[in-house]
């Protein structure tokens, strides 16, 4: 099964969340920016886009939708 997203990605383009714990609140404060956390897409599974992200402790690598569903109202943004 693929999932659909409103536009086509490409590995290289980077995805904007805002992750509601209050450590990263005080980043959006900080920058006056709605976002606080970035992933970027490095390749497809064949269902969905991969997502590169840096998480405590270590960076790891998550499939866009669940990237998208930890963030707050499941905002985001790709450039």
């Amino acid at each position: 099964m693929n999932i659909n997203y409103p536009a086509e990605y490409e590995i290289g383009d980077i995805v904007f969340t805002c992750i509601s714990a209050a450590l990263f609140g005080q980043i959006s404060a900080a920058s006056n920016c709605w976002s606080n956390h970035v992933g970027i897409i490095i390749g497809h599974n064949g269902e969905d886009f991969l997502v590169a992200e840096s998480r405590v402790p270590l960076s790891t690598i998550t499939t866009l939708s669940r990237f998208i569903k930890r963030s707050a109202n499941q905002r985001y943004a790709i450039k």
